[in-house]
């Protein structure tokens, strides 16, 4: 905070001796309020954290407003009132959001009060207040009080842009009645005396209300789909952005959910090519709007990108049926949409498609050509740009069993070859360059190499090592090589920060004060070019991934049926990584379902109150070499819940037979319950607690870790109710060893596949009495219960 105060001192000097040259404190003002909100974007996005920051920028504004302006000429004092009061509501505003996700919504509505005094001159400032406070209303369960408030300000805010967006006949109508107008004239925008910050202002908060307004309506579905998509046609018109364009999307996809469960062969054949041509619409629209979101900023990357990628493919396989071939409209939207993948594959920044790559990979053996050579396209631009991580995908494919599957990569990769001469820089500490047909050919033969080792058998039952120089020569002298450790942190790709929210707009209008009234320049467009750029700019892998360098020699074979292999790879920044050689199962599974969590991650990052208790999955890499074997990250400092629980039955001289256990759950009468309840627990007491006891046994450590492992288990099992996922045997949940958090492995049991088992898994996760001995007095009613109301 006294970096704040020492910044302002820097680009304003002192309130008694400041510079009054033309235009120097506006400029000054402008940078200054630029920094602060970086400075203040770096801080967790948490209200007791953020908010005594916010509130010293409120005091220091006050005392520019207050002192430095007065000293200054008036053209420049006009401007810097303007910035001054435009940054005060965008702090409070900002200020007022972290306390409402924060749940003190009465502390909100007190900051919103004070911020509406600030700004009372300003209407087109004092919009994004009502609009918060209409947030609060609908947070508080006021369904129909939030709406008529936030269709009062846009309906507002629509009365003084009406002029510019009426249709041919001048239709006129409030947002209430629904009555929104279809087409806009080309016209430019008649500033008349209002300032350009004031337009921008007005479109930004009319966007945002009316936005608002749609999404609560289609929630509570109080309106017809008609008036829907007439106002989302309206918002885009006036202010586009990836939320609006994401929202018209979703509406469109949930249209499309109905309309494509309906039976589309009954009736007369016209009637089947216009509800084909429905469809068809509605599916294009779904790739229109959610391909706008995605280049806009990747806010909704994972949401849109896979969705739209399943609506193109599926619509490309479809065509190809006669009756849609008979019907031009159709084909015309096809066509559209296979444009729209052009022009997106093109503007979106390659890394983007790495989230998507497995779902792209899959559908490799596409039978439709046209979609076919758009989806190579796009491997191919992600291969030249990101080989590394491309390359750990595609070995997958290419050693496929399925040769349709295996020819086809051989195909993108002989592209590639040809195509591509770019070279590309090693690892850390590695001078040399590789071009892209060597890095093929070098994870073409480490594919090889893995997958021999995953399939070879151990001499006999009791081995428990092998060596490499002995018994895998050859892939222990193919190091060093050129391709990266296939680490999480190496292969998944991080993604920009996407700016967003009327405070952020309020914020970045500012810099365009001194743009011409008459100017055609839109801020929503200068805001997306900014997204566009620091997503082009941005890194998201380090410049150091570490390489192969050599492979350790000894090799430790798992006990388990398919005698798993650990094996050592030393990376070229020095370090030793382990990996789990798996034979004889299907990984890709794991691989999805690692996907998967990392999504799930990024929305409870993007949630305040599940990001302040540091909710999250852990996820490690899993790596396909073919359908039937694979790579798994070996996680350190990990051991699995039975392991340790057998432990500490074993000190206290408790024996489990699982024979006995069987025959007494296999009783006909009293019942499985009964015994499990009266024959079994008293045999086997909660020790589990005695585990944390012993391993943290600061108190400090020992409650965050208590805390860690009722968090975590409560964040999977509620993922895992949702995915089906069983075999969630004590060996398949591991705790880590230094912060007790939960981690889960072997995802092979999912969408309900345990309730087909001999004995069906009837539970929806797993909750055993020691688990709930371990989260403290409250067991599951205190921290587990509220974890999983927030994961859900």
């Amino acid at each position: 905070m006294l970096g704040d105060i020492a910044l302002l001192v820097k680009y304003l000097g002192g309130a008694n001796n400041v510079d009054q040259t033309p235009g120097h404190l506006p400029s000054m003002l402008g940078s200054l309020a630029e920094q602060w909100r970086a400075r203040v974007s770096y801080l967790p996005p948490v209200y007791s954290v953020q908010e005594p920051v916010l509130a010293l920028h409120t005091q220091l504004y006050d005392i520019v407003l207050n002192q430095y302006i007065r000293q200054v000429p008036d053209s420049d004092a006009r401007a810097c009132t303007e910035i001054v009061m435009r940054q005060m509501v965008s702090t409070h505003l900002q200020a007022a959001q972290l306390a409402r996700l924060a749940g003190f919504r009465a502390t909100a509505l007190g900051i919103l009060t004070h911020a509406e005094l600030t700004c009372a001159a300003k209407p087109a400032l004092l919009a994004p207040l009502q609009i918060e406070h209409a947030q609060i209303l609908w947070d508080e369960g006021h369904a129909s009080d939030a709406m008529s408030a936030i269709s009062r300000v846009a309906d507002g805010l629509w009365a003084k842009l009406r002029s510019q967006y009426e249709d041919d006949n001048g239709a006129e109508g409030t947002l209430a009645a629904g009555t929104v107008p279809m087409s806009s004239s080309s016209q430019a925008i008649e500033v008349g005396a209002s300032s350009f910050l004031d337009v921008y202002d007005t479109k930004a908060a009319f966007a945002k209300a009316a936005l608002y307004l749609s999404i609560w309506q289609e929630v509570t579905n109080s309106v017809s789909t008609g008036v829907l998509q007439l106002r989302y046609e309206r918002i885009l018109r006036v202010q586009e952005s990836d939320k609006a364009h994401y929202g018209f999307g979703h509406f469109y996809d949930n249209m499309f959910s109905l309309l494509s469960d309906k039976d589309l062969s009954k009736g007369s054949k016209v009637q089947q090519e216009n509800r084909l041509l429905q469809v068809g619409s509605l599916q294009y629209y779904i790739v229109r709007h959610y391909s706008r979101s995605v280049i806009y900023s990747p806010r909704y990357l994972f949401q849109a990108l896979p969705r739209l990628l399943t609506v193109w493919l599926d619509f490309g396989t479809n065509i190809l049926q006669p009756v849609d071939a008979k019907n031009v409209r159709l084909v015309d939207r096809y066509k559209s949409c296979n444009r729209i993948m052009v022009n997106m594959s093109r503007r979106l920044p390659s890394y983007h498609f790495l989230v998507v790559l497995s779902q792209l990979v899959s559908r490799i053996c596409h039978t439709n050509d046209e979609v076919l050579a758009i989806l190579e396209s796009i491997i191919l631009r992600v291969l030249e740009h990101y080989p590394q991580q491309t390359l750990w995908q595609l070995m997958g494919v290419q050693r496929s069993t399925y040769t349709a599957r295996s020819e086809r990569c051989n195909a993108v990769l002989a592209k590639a070859r040809a195509s591509q001469g770019a070279e590309l820089k090693g690892g850390r500490g590695r001078s040399r360059n590789v071009s892209i047909g060597a890095l093929i050919q070098q994870a073409s033969r480490l594919t090889d190499m893995l997958l021999g080792m995953c399939n070879a058998v151990p001499p006999a039952r009791t081995v428990t090592t092998m060596r490499m120089s002995k018994d895998f020569k050859q892939l222990l002298n193919s190091a060093p090589l050129d391709i990266i450790v296939p680490l999480e942190r190496c292969l998944v790709p991080t993604l920009p920060d996407a700016y967003g929210g009327i405070e952020y707009e309020l914020a970045l209008s500012a810099r365009h004060e001194g743009t011409d009234a008459g100017s055609s320049v839109d801020g929503a467009k200068v805001s997306a070019q900014a997204m566009s750029e620091r997503a082009m700019l941005h890194q998201p892998f380090a410049s150091d991934l570490p390489t192969i360098s050599s492979f350790g020699d000894e090799i430790e074979v798992m006990s388990s049926l398919q005698r798993p292999k650990k094996i050592v790879m030393h990376g070229s920044d020095g370090r030793a990584y382990s990996f789990l050689c798996k034979p004889k199962d299907d990984l890709r599974k794991d691989a999805r379902l690692m996907e998967f969590n990392s999504m799930i991650n990024q929305l409870l990052r993007s949630n305040t109150q599940t990001q302040k208790r540091g909710l999250h999955i852990r996820t490690y890499a899993v790596v396909p070499l073919n359908e039937e074997c694979g790579l798994i990250q070996w996680v350190d400092n990990t051991a699995g819940l039975r392991q340790i629980i057998m432990k500490l039955y074993k000190a206290r001289g408790v024996q489990m037979s699982v024979p006995q256990i069987k025959a007494l759950l296999d009783k006909k009468s009293p019942g499985p319950a009964v015994v499990f309840t009266e024959s079994l627990l008293p045999l086997f007491p909660s020790v589990f607690h005695e585990w944390f006891l012993q391993s943290f046994p600061d108190p400090p450590r020992w409650l965050e870790s208590r805390t860690n492992f009722t968090r975590s288990a409560a964040v999977m099992s509620m993922v895992g109710y949702i995915l089906g996922l069983g075999d969630r045997h004590c060996e398949n949940i591991l705790l880590d060893e230094n912060t007790g958090n939960v981690l889960h492995v072997d995802f092979n049991c999912l969408f309900e596949k345990g309730m087909t088992l001999e004995k069906p898994e009837k539970v929806p996760f797993r909750l055993t009495h020691n688990m709930v001995d371990a989260m403290g007095v409250t067991g599951y009613e205190g921290t587990f219960r509220k974890t999983c109301e927030m994961t859900l």
